[in-house]
């Protein structure tokens, strides 16, 4: 990888378990209640999922978070939180929001409702 910000990890303090870490793959870290996701910034890139208040999974998706969360459609989807990943480019994000959509097919054996109307369907 051309950065070096690409080829290092960021090391975390877990004070629950008292442990240092390293996150290897995205893990959807962050996350804001639907109220409030225009708290989230405009520049922010990356993998994101739709979750109901119920705890159902709606939908995987990549790109410009916020932006993806104010489109008209989504506003009647029932989304009570989102969860992302800040990722740099629209490669990577594809290539996770992939990884994420197949793990959850192979376990489910469908896709999320809303990916299997829209968006990536792989």
């Amino acid at each position: 990888m051309e950065y070096k910000a690409d080829r290092t990890f960021e090391i975390q303090w877990d004070k629950n378990n008292k442990l240092w870490f390293i996150r290897l793959r995205p893990v959807f870290e962050r996350a804001a209640l639907w109220s409030d996701r225009n708290l989230i910034p405009d520049e922010v890139m990356g993998i994101y999922r739709y979750w109901a208040k119920n705890g159902d999974l709606l939908y995987i998706g990549k790109g410009w978070i916020k932006a993806r969360t104010n489109s008209p459609e989504r506003q009647e989807w029932a989304i009570h939180k989102v969860e992302y990943s800040i990722l740099k480019n629209d490669d990577e994000s594809l290539r996770w929001e992939s990884f994420y959509l197949e793990e959850h097919k192979n376990r489910y054996g469908v896709l999320p409702p809303y990916n299997r109307i829209s968006g990536h369907s792989n």
